[in-house]
Formats: C-alpha cells, sequence, structure tokens
C-alpha cells in the first residue's frame, strides 16, 4: 500500500530500472505463507498500474520479463477472473511499446509468446467452465443416487447399472477434484468457490478482454509488415475453436447486446485475417463449426455476421456449400434439430447470394442442377422429405426475379424433368401442406417467362390451387397469371387456360370480398378479370360440372316441442304418403295428400330461401 502511495506521476520514472526487481514474487510480497496467499493480488496488480505508465521507458529485456511474468500469472487458476482480466489488459497495453524496439527477432518472439499464452488461456478457461458445470449438474443429481460403498478401501458403486458407471465415475472425478481445491492451504484453484454463474459473469469480461488483446496483435503484426508474422494456420485454428467453444458462457445472458458485442469482436479478427487463412480455417474446421452450432445458437451468429460482409460472402458461401453438397444425402436422415439448422445454412447462403449478386452467382453456378434434381432424388428415399423441399423454396425464392441470368440457364436442361417431377408430386400429394409447397414450387421455378412457354400447361394446376391457398400462395398465384395474360396474347394463353378456365374463374371470383377480406386480393383479382376484357365469360361455353342432388334427400321442417327445436327429416313421410295413395288405402288417403301438400310447401319456401340468398351476393 506504500509502495501505492509513492507511485505518483513524478516519481515513477524513478522505479524504471527496478522492474526486474519488483517482478521477483519473493521480493515484492515475501516468502511467508499468508503473505504470498493475501499479498500476491495487490501486489501484482501494484507492478501493472506502474508498468502501464512507464510501457514506453522499458528496453526489451524489461518487457520481455514483463510479458514471462503476466502471461504466467494470466494462466494461474489461484487468481481470480478480476486479476486474469487485469494481466490481459496489461499485455494489451505494451504490445505497441515491444513492436516499435530494433531487435525485431525477439520483438517477434514476445508477440508470438503472447499468441500462445492468449490461445492457452482461452483453452483453460473452457476447461474450467466445464468442470464447473459437470459438477453442477452432479449436485443437481444428488449424491445419492447410486450408494457408495467402501469396500477394501475402494469407492463400490452399489446400484449403478453398469452404462452409467463411466459417467458415475466422471461425476465422482468432478466431485473429488472441488473438494481438494478448497481444501488446498495455499493457492487453491480461486474458481473452485465460484458457482457458474459468477464464473460466466467474470468470464465474458475476460473473454471480450482477450478479443481486444488477440485484435491488437493482428492489427500490429500486419502494420509492421512481414518482420512480425501473425500466427501460423495451427494457432489461428486453435484460436477459432477456443473461442466458438468458449461463447457458451452468454447462454442465458438477458441483455443480448453482451454476446452480440463479443461476436462482433471475433468477426472483426477474423475479417482481418488473409484470405488464404480465412479459408483454411473455416474450410478445415467447418464440421467443426456445424457440431457446435447445433448446441449453441451464438455459435451461429458468427458466420451470420461474416457471410453478409461483402469482402468475404464469396468464399464464406462456397466453402459452406461445397460442404452442404457433400453431405446433401445425409439430410434426409437427420432429426429435426439438425434439419432446421441445415436449412439455415441452405438458406443464408441463398440469401448471401442475393446480397452479393457479381460474386456470388458464380458460387452457385456448378452446385445449382445437383441441388435441384439431387433434392429431389434424396427426397424420394428420405424418411422425411419436407427439408428438401424446403431448401428448394428457399433457393426458388432466393434467386426469383429476374436477375441471375447465369443461374437461369443451369436451369434450362433441367427444366421439362423439373417440371415433370412438380406435377407428379402435385397430383399425388395427400396433405393439403404438401400441395401448397408443390404449388408454390411450380409457379416460382427460377427461369425467365419465355422460356416457360411450352411447358405452359404445367402451370395451369398450381394456378388453380394457388387461388384457394393461403395469403402468400394466392398472391403467388394473382402475380403469375397476370404475368401471364400481360405478356402473352390471347391466341396463345387461351387454349392452355380453357381446361381449367372454369376452376379459375370460380377462384378469381371468390376473392371479390369486402373488407374484412384481404383488399389487395379482391383489388388484384378485379384488375384481372379487367384485363381478360370479357374472356372470362367463355368459361360459359366450357361444359358444366354438377354435382347433382335430389333435394328430396335434404328437405326437413323444424318442430319445437317443449322449447326445442328439432329437425324432421321429411322424406321418409313422403315416400309413406305416396305409397297410401297409390295403394289405394281409403282411411289414410286424406292425410297422405296433407302430408305431400306440406312437403311441397317445405320445398317451395326453402327454394324461395336460396333465391334470396343468390340474390343478395
Amino acid at each position: 500500500m506504500a509502495t501505492r502511495h509513492i507511485l505518483t506521476p513524478d516519481s515513477r520514472s524513478s522505479f524504471v530500472p527496478y522492474i526486474d526487481v519488483l517482478l521477483e514474487e519473493k521480493v515484492l510480497v515475501g516468502t511467508g505463507i499468508t503473505c504470498r496467499e493475501v499479498l500476491r493480488p495487490l501486489g501484482y496488480s501494484v507492478v501493472a498500474d506502474l508498468i502501464h505508465h512507464v510501457r514506453g521507458e522499458l528496453d526489451l529485456p524489461q518487457l520481455s520479463k514483463v510479458v514471462q511474468v503476466f502471461s504466467s500469472n494470466l494462466n494461474d487458476p489461484s487468481f481470480t477472473g478480476a486479476i486474469h482480466t487485469m494481466c490481459a489488459k496489461l499485455l494489451n497495453t505494451i504490445i505497441e511499446s515491444i513492436s516499435g524496439k530494433d531487435d525485431k527477432a525477439e520483438t517477434a518472439k514476445q508477440m508470438r509468446g503472447i499468441y500462445v499464452t492468449c490461445i492457452e488461456k482461452m483453452a483453460a478457461f473452457i476447461e474450467a467452465y466445464d468442470r464447473i458445470k459437470a459438477f453442477q449438474v452432479y449436485e443437481a443429481k444428488g449424491k445419492g443416487k447410486a450408494k457408495e460403498v467402501e469396500v477394501d478401501g475402494d469407492v463400490d458403486m452399489e446400484g449403478a447399472k453398469p452404462e452409467e458407471e463411466d459417467a458415475t465415475s466422471l461425476d465422482r472425478q468432478t466431485y473429488g477434484w472441488r473438494e481438494i481445491e478448497q481444501a488446498m492451504p495455499i493457492h487453491a484453484v480461486a474458481y473452485a468457490e465460484e458457482s457458474l454463474e459468477l464464473f460466466c459473469k467474470e468470464g465474458r469480461y475476460l473473454y471480450k478482454t482477450l478479443l481486444h488483446l488477440f485484435r491488437t496483435l493482428l492489427s500490429r503484426a500486419k502494420d509492421d509488415g512481414s518482420e512480425l508474422r501473425a500466427p501460423d494456420g495451427e494457432l489461428l485454428g486453435m484460436f477459432f475453436e477456443h473461442n466458438l467453444r468458449a461463447l457458451i458462457i452468454f447462454e442465458g445472458v438477458r441483455d443480448p447486446r453482451e454476446a452480440k458485442e463479443a461476436i462482433e469482436l471475433f468477426s472483426q479478427i477474423l475479417l482481418a485475417l488473409d484470405p488464404h487463412e480465412f479459408a483454411e480455417i473455416w474450410t478445415t474446421r467447418m464440421d467443426f463449426f456445424v457440431e457446435l452450432a447445433a448446441q449453441n445458437m451464438h455459435v451461429f451468429s458468427v458466420i451470420q455476421v461474416l457471410i453478409t460482409h461483402q469482402d468475404v460472402s464469396h468464399q464464406l458461401v462456397g466453402i459452406l456449400l461445397k460442404y452442404l453438397m457433400d453431405r446433401l444425402g445425409d439430410i434426409g436422415s437427420q432429426n429435426k434439430h439438425r434439419a432446421h439448422l441445415t436449412l439455415r445454412l441452405f438458406k443464408m447462403s441463398f440469401l448471401a447470394i442475393n446480397s452479393y449478386i457479381d460474386k456470388n452467382e458464380a458460387v452457385l453456378v456448378p452446385h445449382l442442377q445437383k441441388l435441384i434434381m439431387g433434392s429431389f432424388t434424396h427426397a424420394a428415399k428420405a424418411a422425411d422429405p419436407t427439408t428438401y423441399y424446403h431448401i428448394l423454396r428457399a433457393l426458388f425464392r432466393s434467386i426469383g426475379g429476374g436477375r441471375f441470368e447465369a443461374l437461369y440457364k443451369e436451369v434450362l436442361p433441367i427444366l421439362q424433368e423439373m417440371l415433370d417431377t412438380l406435377a407428379y408430386l402435385l397430383k399425388h400429394a395427400t396433405e393439403e401442406s404438401q400441395k401448397d409447397l408443390f404449388t408454390e414450387l411450380t409457379l416460382t421455378v427460377p427461369v425467365r417467362l419465355t422460356n416457360l412457354l411450352p411447358h405452359l400447361q404445367y402451370l395451369m394446376a398450381p394456378l388453380v390451387h394457388a387461388l384457394k391457398g393461403g395469403h402468400e400462395l394466392v398472391s403467388q398465384g394473382l402475380r403469375t397469371l397476370e404475368l401471364c395474360i400481360d405478356n402473352l396474347t390471347a391466341d396463345f394463353l387461351d387454349p392452355n387456360l380453357g381446361p381449367v378456365l372454369r376452376d379459375l374463374m370460380s377462384g378469381l371470383n371468390k376473392l371479390l370480398k369486402s373488407v374484412p377480406a384481404n383488399r389487395a386480393h379482391s383489388h388484384n383479382a378485379i384488375k384481372i378479370l379487367g384485363k381478360l376484357g370479357g374472356r372470362n365469360r367463355r368459361f360459359e361455353e366450357v361444359e358444366y360440372q354438377l354435382d347433382y342432388r335430389t333435394p328430396l334427400n335434404e328437405l326437413s321442417a323444424s318442430l319445437t316441442i317443449e322449447g326445442k327445436t328439432e329437425k324432421l327429416q321429411l322424406e321418409p313421410l313422403v315416400d309413406t304418403a305416396t305409397r297410401v295413395i297409390k295403394e289405394g288405402k281409403i282411411p289414410y288417403i286424406e292425410d297422405a295428400v296433407k302430408v305431400l301438400q306440406s312437403a311441397v310447401l317445405s320445398m317451395l319456401a326453402e327454394v324461395s330461401r336460396v333465391v334470396e340468398i343468390c340474390a343478395s351476393s
């Protein structure tokens, strides 16, 4: 404490010749057990504050000593997270002083040492998290789940099933680690006493500090040229893996800004890498990334941020598409969670292609035919083919709109086969959701209208179904129909519309409803009917397809008995009355005639009601 008060701005320079002495732990805090236990954190805090202010006056050997001591402290588990963060901050502040020295060989050595320290700390940090997490799970289970019985000095897990032995042994080891560390008289592991929540709270701050440190290292290496080389591919790969795993500490954090800040910082570091380094990391570790992304949503956010960045988007889309295409046949056997992740990765790639067409369109071209036809082939064999069709829907939606000439050319050779397949699927679909999906795929096939002209008949049945579907499907059907009417002559379009004209007009007329029905659909339907210019009434020339039913089968009369109204079916009464009159049963003829009169009056009343409804509509 006295030293801290002495370290005023005027006196700090006087301590510079003695930095090496102060960095000796025996000098700094003494040799007593209690002193070392209590004073080490405070002592190193005082020295760190001094070095921070005089770092520009230190020579390279002194700076090397600082790197050695505080790198060791950064990985010393007896220090708390706050001290580790302080060590990382100090290493970050002295990088500029180190890189400015003339001895470039020694400078490069020290910089690499800080790289390694940063990566080792991240690995140790994750290991500590796993230990505390495992202990928390162990405590939650309760120690009495399997009775521990000492037999000849050994512990036998009585009642534990054979398949649980390994897990039980691991739990016991985890619990034993905690007990051992807590019982140590000095230099116990600091986080042995911490809860997982507290560890993660301190860890999030340390994690971001380490990212800042690594970014400073990369930035300084680039500014100083080749003499201070950036980490090699192996170190960068380890950094990538450990940082992705460390994102688990943001799980369950209420404020999303914390995770977002860390992910953006991590992404900036990856963006600072050379293109070949960036490609090497993602190519060799894409499998690792996907496995981790399936467990932690924050990991997935990393690729979301990067793939939207113009400088690396084409690289990442190419790597991601190759990875996904190599595993296209496995999608049908994935569980729902993993299949959903795969679909998200495909969607993300397609959106990136839409965002940067100039660079990214060429990346998709070599995969397009295999993706489309391969999806149909694998879907036919899969237990749940839905994911394949959703991938195609995402693809068709993303590359529609007439801006992808190279992709449209790739579709032309497979257009006929694709339309045949979709027509077959639509015809044999049993669920309404499947029909909607195949209808949308047919109407959004990624080619220009001129290329669809020889295959226009394939669009007719989907158009009819689209007008009966949900909001999006109706909108798609109306757009497609209007596009055909605007761009095709009546002589060409009408023969194709003929077989479905009545159903098509019926679908359009059902859309002509006032609010609260969809106003946009009503307006578009009226516009289309107007553009047909009277051709919409040609359905009168089409043969009627009516469902004839005998009115007598549905004829009934209302009867109120004791306040309850019931429907009385008249058909049995009419049949009986008719038979009585034909057989000439004198006592009942008068009653039979009255029954028939009442039935006729009821029938006329029903007809009158139907006419009124039709007139009002």
